[in-house]
């Protein structure tokens, strides 16, 4: 059931933005991302309560670091979106790994060499 909402969920997959995903920055803003980093995986891994109009649900993501002492990181979220009436998701609130995401910080510094 989860891989059902993955096409909404997941906004970059396999070292682009997906197509209607594009808009959310500039083109100079997408390849200052995937200039220093690979995203290598983001899937729902389940979702956790379907309510009328609400999605609650689990996205795993995995991002390496283009440098190879860089290494891969594994991310957790916890997504709570509404489904309009077309079907499409919107995100309300996101439960971040504040230990991927400083990490993640580190690969995007502008002054990293």
């Amino acid at each position: 059931m989860a891989s059902l909402f993955h096409p909404g969920v997941a906004y970059i997959l396999n070292d682009a933005p997906r197509p209607n995903c594009a808009a959310m920055a500039t083109e100079a803003a997408w390849a200052f991302v995937f200039g220093r980093c690979v995203w290598d995986d983001a899937v729902v891994t389940h979702v956790r309560e379907v309510q009328p109009g609400y999605l609650t649900y689990h996205l795993k993501v995995v991002v390496r670091g283009r440098r190879a002492t860089d290494g891969a990181r594994e991310g957790h979220f916890g997504d709570c979106a509404v489904v309009d009436e077309r079907g499409r998701c919107m995100l309300l609130q996101r439960s971040a790994d504040a230990a991927f995401f400083a990490w993640y910080d580190g690969l995007l510094k502008p002054d990293r060499t």
